[in-house]
């Protein structure tokens, strides 16, 4: 008999040879009672454990510890295929061999785990001798595997490929997931104190929530995260303004002399090309969303676009947009570089955010201010030139 089994070690008890089914067995990692009521303790499963191997003049095998050996197929089967189990012949029941001895202690350490499971050894804990984990932190540290969580966004969970998930979409169970909550410390048991795999999935169900919960509330949010502004989320971002920007809108111009009002359908950066004037700013009829040239070094005029986070309400601009709130909106804005707001740049007095200059140059890049009318009706008469728009 190995002695190191009194250190927490796994047990050899084959000198040279680990038999196939002490591997089997070891499938059990709790006990589930004594057969009164009584839970046995892991110091209590030990002992017992450690008097099975220890007997050095075991008694012979009873009548019922034969009839469980016939209806165990493994057990009926190992002593005829393995060496070191067969008996010498030149025995005894009351004086067997080493190999009779050894067989004896094997059989009733194997029914003492089928009946009351084994203790828990070191080996069986989890890595770098930590203890079993309960099925929440299972669960947490598979969710944080599988997705890779940067922020939190609202009810959402950005990750680094930039899908958003939701506890709907996470608290599902996978094999994968199931197989570690096997090896849980409150994982459900069978009679023979073996994890209890249809009962695993129910387990997961109980404990993702609680799972989500944690992951969400470990988790910063998106004006605090380290992002890159190569990220995902930088690019969603940029793309969700672009997006508002390029809406198409329909508005009316009052043509000069004739009174008459003319609808044009323009996209929102479209109609800051139009309305944009050097000087103060100009806003988009009653958006909230103004714009001027700025002369530069050189004379060169450029477009400025000013925008408040309202403006994605008045547009139909994306959910995510209209739910983030002002606040958060200009700080990813100045977190992204897609603008920001100053003291000097406020629009009628009221504070804005100010699109960077690559960004509206990107967004005006193939827009004209001016658009050709259709010519004066031929047949009324009329020797005026073509309308010209205000």
């Amino acid at each position: 008999m190995d002695a190191n089994y009194r250190h927490g070690c796994s047990i050899t008890l084959v000198p040279g040879a680990l038999i196939g089914g002490i591997v089997m067995v070891d499938g059990c990692t709790r006990g589930n009672g004594n057969g009164n009521g009584h839970r046995m303790t892991n110091e209590e499963l030990r002992a017992a454990e450690l008097a099975i191997i220890e007997d050095e003049r075991p008694a012979p095998l009873t009548d019922d510890e034969v009839r469980r050996i016939n209806a165990t197929p493994f057990l009926a089967n190992l002593r005829q295929t393995d060496s070191h189990l067969q008996c010498w012949g030149a025995c005894s029941p009351a004086q067997p061999c080493s190999n009779c001895r050894f067989w004896r202690n094997y059989v009733r350490l194997y029914f003492h785990r089928m009946d009351y499971g084994r203790p828990l050894h070191p080996s069986d804990l989890c890595e770098q001798g930590a203890k079993p984990r309960i099925a929440a932190a299972i669960i947490l540290q598979y969710f944080r595997e599988k997705y890779d969580p940067v922020f939190r966004r609202g009810a959402y969970v950005c990750c680094a490929n930039g899908e958003e998930i939701t506890m709907q979409t996470t608290c599902v169970p996978d094999s994968v997931v199931l197989m570690r909550l096997a090896s849980a410390a409150d994982a459900p048991r069978d009679k023979h104190g073996a994890p209890d795999p249809d009962r695993l999935p129910g387990l997961f169900r109980k404990w993702a929530p609680v799972a989500w919960g944690d992951l969400r509330g470990s988790l910063p949010d998106e004006v605090r995260a380290v992002i890159s502004s190569e990220a995902p989320a930088a690019e969603a971002f940029l793309r969700l303004v672009r997006e508002a920007m390029c809406t198409q809108l329909t508005l009316g111009d009052v043509i000069k002399d004739t009174g008459v009002t003319q609808t044009e359908r323009r996209s929102l950066i479209g109609w800051c090309v139009k309305f944009a004037k050097p000087g103060p700013w100009r806003d988009v009829r009653s958006l909230a969303c103004w714009c001027r040239c700025r002369e530069m070094e050189g004379g060169e005029l450029t477009l400025q676009v000013a925008i408040r986070h309202q403006l994605f309400a008045q547009v139909g601009a994306d959910r995510r947009l209209r739910e983030m709130g002002p606040t958060m909106f200009g700080r990813l804005a100045v977190k992204y570089g897609v603008g920001m707001s100053t003291e000097r740049d406020r629009p009628h007095g009221r504070r804005a955010i100010v699109l960077a200059g690559e960004i509206v140059a990107d967004l005006t890049a193939g827009v004209t201010d001016t658009e050709d009318l259709p010519a004066a009706s031929p047949d009324n008469g009329s020797t005026d030139p073509p309308a010209r728009k205000s």
